[in-house]
């Protein structure tokens, strides 16, 4: 059996309490896991009322000293006013607790329901948010976590690909669309500049409660701004204009937008794309993501090869806004 399939399979509901009781919480043996596929999440009923969020790293993933800038990171972040989901700290002082050789981190339940982004209000105000992070983060470095590398990971992801998912009659399409989706990347992140980012924010990493707070800074690392916009975009280039408009109205309401950075849109698209495909395929083994992801067949890769076509096509024809 694959070992993969096997990476979580120490985490029993008793565990799970054990992590919270351990740092003086009591539960009330209410258990529940929570979507995630990368790591594994779980809601823990306390005796005295409410919840805590129990989150299990996967081993192997990131170095503890990773994990740690994440826990930090998120610190300052709330310290410093921003409405961050940081998790709480243990009573040694720390923000992690090892339990059945897994690094775990606790965070307080909070209710609230993801940001509408067919609403401009809603783009403007998570652009604020974006670009109050990003003012924030702009001097800060990151000593352990490596940077968001997107050829790097357009190339890794894409080679994986080839050596294991993709036939053989699609490999010379596949191998030629994702090199000139490379060549025309490079020369558009060349005047770029980096910052710490979040990495990941789409609807779900998002919560409006009495504002509209970000999770989850699992894969916060140097990056482009633009990475922490583009999945806000959807809908016709007239639709995802005037998205962008409310969205970099918002931000510059804290910093500057980068604009240099709007043609890097669609070819961000397509490395995530790529990635996306890499990381259900390394992940295959497990059967959550067999059942979540029953798309993912080596026999449809045309359609990949197709979709990759159109973002290599809209690479030449940036999404601009006002003016511009």
């Amino acid at each position: 059996m694959n070992s993969q399939q096997n990476v979580f399979e120490a985490l029993t509901p008793d565990v799970v309490i054990d992590a919270i009781e351990q740092q003086g919480y009591y539960s009330d043996g209410r258990c529940y896991p929570l979507n995630s596929y990368e790591n594994r999440v779980y809601q823990v009923g306390l005796e005295e009322g409410g919840a805590l969020i129990a989150k299990f790293y996967r081993p192997g993933r990131w170095a503890l000293a990773q994990i740690e800038e994440e826990a930090t990171l998120l610190a300052e972040l709330s310290q410093a006013g921003l409405p961050v989901v940081a998790p709480l700290m243990g009573q040694d002082g720390g923000a992690l607790v090892k339990q059945a050789g897994f690094d775990v981190a606790l965070y307080p339940k909070i209710i609230g329901q993801a940001p509408n982004l067919e609403d401009l209000d809603s783009l403007y105000a998570i652009g604020e948010l974006v670009g109050r992070l990003h003012a924030w983060t702009e001097p800060y470095r990151f000593a352990a976590r490596h940077a968001l590398m997107p050829l790097e990971q357009l190339q890794t992801s894409a080679n994986y690909l080839l050596e294991c998912w993709v036939p053989t009659a699609q490999q010379a399409d596949f191998r030629q669309i994702v090199a000139e989706i490379g060549v025309v990347l490079a020369e558009q992140a060349m005047a770029a500049q980096s910052l710490v980012i979040h990495g990941d924010l789409h609807l779900g990493n998002m919560l409006v409660a009495d504002e509209i707070k970000l999770l989850d800074f699992d894969d916060a690392r140097m990056g482009f701004a633009i990475e922490d916009l583009f999945l806000l975009l959807s809908g016709t280039e007239v639709e995802q204009r005037q998205q962008l408009s409310e969205v970099v109205e918002g931000y510059e309401q804290y910093r500057e937008f980068p604009r240099r950075e709007l043609p890097m849109l669609h070819g961000l698209r397509a490395v995530r794309m790529v990635k996306y495909l890499a990381w259900i395929g390394r992940r295959w083994a497990e059967p959550v993501f067999q059942q979540a992801f029953p798309w993912f067949q080596p026999g449809d890769w045309k359609t990949h090869n197709n979709d990759l076509k159109q973002l290599l096509l809209a690479m030449d024809k940036p999404i601009l806004f006002g003016g511009q």
